[in-house]
């Protein structure tokens, strides 16, 4: 008796973070397999990798997306 998610329909709008999005999608892509396979020191590279994404702007990406999902959810009465 699973319940629907609220948040199953919401869409969010990317074009206001369209050039983060591109420049964090292309780190996790350069950093992606040596993370996830122990190819590197996970204690030397994820710090490294964190930071290349906060400096590319995924909080801003994080905090525009919470925006609107607090709006949708708003909107639904939730």
């Amino acid at each position: 008796k699973a319940e629907a998610s609220p948040v199953i329909s919401i869409s969010i709008d990317t074009t206001e973070f369209e050039d983060e999005l591109a420049n964090c999608t292309e780190i996790y892509n350069r950093y992606k397999s040596e993370i996830n396979t122990g190819a590197v020191d996970p204690d030397e590279k994820l710090p490294e990798f964190l930071q290349k994404l906060d400096d590319a702007g995924i909080n801003d990406i994080l905090d525009d997306a919470n925006a609107q999902l607090d709006e949708f959810m708003a909107a639904k009465g939730n």
